[in-house]
């Protein structure tokens, strides 16, 4: 059986407000009955209670935006993991596997997706000092991606590490993406140098 419809009339509204008005009413008596330091008692309450409010809501925001972040690491490392990246040395390629599976470990067991570097910054700009776990320690190069979260992981590019030349403190190689069927084309460098020669 349906239930009958409840209407709200005029008179049950004009009620409500007045019952609402005598109840705002003995409020502000009951604050005005307040002494000057329990006023102020309650005000620094209520400082207190809007400053927790707003930390708690910062703190949610930072622990969605840190899983997200940890995810979108994850599924990068998992394709490479998948694929492997092969690392261009001195005319040799080896295998990234290794350092692909310390880094999935690392997000995993400590729960971030970047980590400090101290020179970044140099590539970065000043006080930008994290570098993407992902990376693995080289800087991303592409002259399609703005960022290695841009590359599609849909299988129709492949990731590859190369030898720069950079050599000492705050030196880094190159990780890039390029489509699966083109052939990788990467620096040669001449170790035997003095100054290490990059050769394209």
């Amino acid at each position: 059986m349906k239930r009958p419809k409840f209407i709200i009339t005029e008179e049950m509204k004009a009620k409500r407000k007045e019952i609402q008005a005598a109840m705002a009413k003995r409020q502000r008596e009951w604050y005005k009955s307040l002494s000057p330091e329990r006023k102020l008692e309650m005000k620094h309450q209520r400082e207190g209670d809007a400053f927790r409010r707003k930390r708690d809501k910062e703190i949610k925001r930072e622990e969605k935006e840190l899983k997200l972040n940890i995810k979108r690491e994850l599924a990068i490392l998992m394709f490479m993991k998948k694929h492997d990246i092969l690392n261009h040395h001195h005319g040799t390629k080896e295998s990234s596997l290794d350092k692909i599976n310390e880094a999935i470990e690392k997000v995993k067991t400590q729960n971030k997706w970047e980590e400090y570097d101290s020179y970044i910054w140099n590539y970065q700009g000043e006080g930008n000092d994290r570098i993407s776990i992902c990376l693995m320690g080289n800087i991303f190069r592409s002259s399609e991606f703005k960022s290695i979260y841009d590359v599609p992981l849909d299988g129709t590019y492949k990731f590859h590490i190369y030898d720069t030349g950079q050599r000492g403190l705050g030196s880094f190689d190159h990780i890039t993406a390029t489509k699966v069927e083109t052939p990788v084309q990467v620096p040669y460098v001449n170790p035997g140098a003095f100054f290490p020669i990059t050769v394209y």
